[in-house]
């Protein structure tokens, strides 16, 4: 599925290869505190993009706008973690890469 907007775009092949190679991102499930509970990615961190506290959430996670961040959300098709995408740009986050 080809999802129209500015960001990078992760197959699922590519965070499994990124993951068993050690590599230094933040993997970021978009979704609410109940749902991350119940069923999340391993090595995943939740910051609810639905939430007044999602900048908030994210910058427990980490301040440094340079870090790779890896945002999903309910699926491809829906638009999450493309909105959680939008705000981390606008707050000058540069390496911003959504989960295919």
């Amino acid at each position: 599925m080809k999802i129209d907007h500015k960001f990078n775009v992760i197959s699922p092949e590519d965070l499994f290869r990124r993951m068993n190679e050690s590599k230094d991102f933040h993997l970021i499930d978009t979704l609410t505190h109940d749902h991350f509970e119940k069923v999340h990615l391993p090595h995943a961190r939740n910051a609810c993009v639905f939430e007044v506290t999602f900048m908030k959430q994210l910058k427990k996670i980490t301040r440094n706008k340079n870090a790779e961040i890896i945002l999903y959300g309910s699926s491809a098709k829906s638009m999450d973690a493309i909105k959680a995408a939008e705000k981390l740009n606008r707050e000058g986050y540069i390496q911003i890469s959504i989960l295919n």
